[in-house]
């Protein structure tokens, strides 16, 4: 029998993931006098100060963000003030760890090279990047608890929600090059994972890229699953929409980047409303299957999404697991949560109601208790999860 194997772009990146003990933002917010008038939508980052008002910007918002930046002197001032991990980032990377875990080898187009990358990918992933020298600019991650209190000179406010803010200013992936050796790679893998055009800032550039996945994608007779993102700019969202909308394939986004597509907040709890959004996204995206990922819950719309169940089911547990768990996960973790049989109580609810108001397979979040939630890197390991699924069913 032929080994499957899994193709994933387009980037990956290096990512310092901030001990929230040690950042001590209060203590900066005093020290870099930040007051109410700073705490704002920054176009344009050019000091600690605006860096770290930014931040609190989306905490205030109980948001969370994936923002490029041009200016990495912030970043590296930051670093110096607080602890910090190393690991690979980017949903292909990410995604890939879950599969290699399961044994799975996976063919992975990188936007940039350097030593930390080889060192951590496992030895099953063959890698082609485009750039033929080290490359290595940091992207911040900062993921925040509920219910911590945030105070300056004049506002105080306390977070909801855990979340997670990523900042970079990598240019290798704004300047993004494929290898056309990854895309002549793709006839031997069973899945397609598309991902990381979002912070591509020229149209042509876009464009070039566009037209070789599309040549690609004519010659491809695997299984396409796009995930999408949060584009800097937005009408290049639609564009990379529209290229993909003349190919089957699985359309997966989180709950920003449906509110996007749908042109306001949804309210993700109420089933009337749902049930319309869903039709509505699922229109304009043209897409064979819509998949919405969220902390409540995980839903697949479409002609044939009863199929993909398992694959759905893998998903969430797999994207739970790292809430619960972060780099920590095993076989015996899975194990536990798949058989605790928890679930969020509001997105059981919701998928007990959905379900019966369209057909629409819908699987609630597993209820994981933790003080120290993972926030980061959730929507790629229920990628890798669902693609995992995918491979199990295609052995079964």
């Amino acid at each position: 029998m032929k080994k499957s194997k899994v193709a994933l772009g387009f980037t990956d990146t290096v990512d310092y993931e901030l001990d929230w003990d040690s950042v001590n933002l209060n203590s900066l917010i005093q020290q870099l006098g930040i007051s109410s008038d700073d705490i704002k939508y920054y176009s344009s980052v050019s000091s600690l100060k605006d860096l770290v008002s930014f931040m609190i910007y989306f905490m205030q918002k109980n948001e969370g963000c994936g923002l490029f930046i041009d200016n990495g002197a912030p970043v590296f001032e930051l670093l110096k003030k607080c602890e910090y991990t190393v690991s690979l980032g980017g949903t292909a990377v990410r995604a890939s760890s879950v599969l290699t875990d399961a044994s799975i080898e996976c063919n992975l187009s990188l936007s940039s090279i350097n030593d930390i990358v080889k060192k951590k990918l496992s030895p099953l992933c063959r890698t082609w990047c485009a750039l033929d020298y080290d490359y290595d600019s940091p992207h911040i991650v900062l993921q925040y608890p509920a219910s911590e209190e945030i105070h300056g000179s004049d506002f105080r406010f306390t977070t909801s929600r855990a979340n997670r803010l990523i900042f970079t200013c990598d240019t290798s992936n704004s300047n993004l090059t494929v290898h056309q050796g990854f895309l002549d790679s793709l006839g031997d893998c069973d899945v397609f994972v598309i991902s990381s055009f979002e912070l591509i800032e020229d149209e042509n550039l876009l464009l070039s890229i566009l037209s070789a996945v599309d040549k690609a994608l004519d010659e491809y007779n695997g299984i396409v699953f796009y995930e999408d993102a949060c584009f800097k700019i937005r009408k290049h969202a639609l564009i990379v929409n529209d290229l993909l909308s003349k190919h089957t394939h699985i359309h997966s986004m989180n709950e920003d980047e449906f509110a996007f597509y749908l042109g306001q907040k949804p309210d993700l709890l109420d089933s009337d409303y749902m049930e319309n959004a869903l039709h509505a996204v699922y229109k304009k995206t043209k897409s064979h299957i819509l998949l919405l990922h969220t902390s409540k819950y995980c839903l697949l719309y479409g002609n044939g999404c009863e199929e993909l169940k398992s694959s759905l089911e893998s998903g969430v547990l797999y994207s739970s697991a790292r809430f619960g768990y972060g780099d920590n996960v095993t076989n015996n973790i899975i194990e536990k949560i798949r058989n605790s049989e928890k679930y969020d109580p509001e997105g059981s609810c919701f998928a007990a109601e959905i379900r019966k108001k369209c057909g629409c397979i819908c699987i609630p979040s597993y209820d994981v208790h933790t003080e120290k939630p993972t926030t980061i890197g959730l929507g790629d390991t229920f990628v890798g999860g669902f693609v995992l699924g995918l491979i199990e069913n295609m052995k079964s």
